[in-house]
């Protein structure tokens, strides 16, 4: 009798740390989500500055002037883009860039196009504000929140419930 006590308590503390993990997870995948929302916040912030930049650029340079200041500031926003979202850049005649983000054009000269965090079934997904269909291979930090989202946080609670059945 005392056994059977010992076996029910033991349960009972395994089953209180297995839904403590639960509800970690929750919370990492809640972090994955407004990491998500903030890295697309800022490749939206990147892209309005890269597109005023391309505009100042073209505008020093439309007589034959140089912008080398306006285009090593233009480089550096690229490279955060890029690391954000895996931007990729396609250079114009006329010194401007056009920036892609999972084959979409976020950037076209002085135009800028912004990115929203969709959610459909649980999972997440990137697309460009109010148009088309969610952007597939994103890349960057974007990616990186993708997949802790979509792809390890469920995974981690079937493992779990396994264990507590085992």
């Amino acid at each position: 009798d005392s056994l059977r006590g010992l076996v029910q308590l033991q349960g009972r503390r395994v089953a209180t740390s297995l839904n403590g993990a639960l509800d970690s997870l929750e919370q990492v995948g809640a972090s994955a989500r407004e990491r998500l929302a903030a890295t697309v916040d800022e490749t939206n912030r990147l892209a309005a500055r890269v597109a005023a930049l391309n505009g100042q650029i073209q505008t020093a340079e439309v007589g034959g002037g140089t912008a080398g200041d306006l285009r090593d500031a233009r480089d550096l926003l690229l490279d955060d883009l890029a690391r954000r979202a895996g931007a990729g850049v396609l250079e114009r005649p006329d010194g401007t860039l056009a920036v892609v983000v999972a084959g979409a054009t976020v950037v076209d000269g002085t135009t800028a196009r912004e990115l929203e965090v969709r959610s459909s079934g649980g999972t997440l997904a990137v697309g460009l504000r109010g148009i088309g269909p969610a952007l597939g291979g994103i890349g960057g930090d974007a990616a990186a929140a993708l997949e802790v989202h979509d792809a390890e946080v469920p995974r981690v609670p079937d493992a779990l419930r396994r264990l507590g059945a085992a």
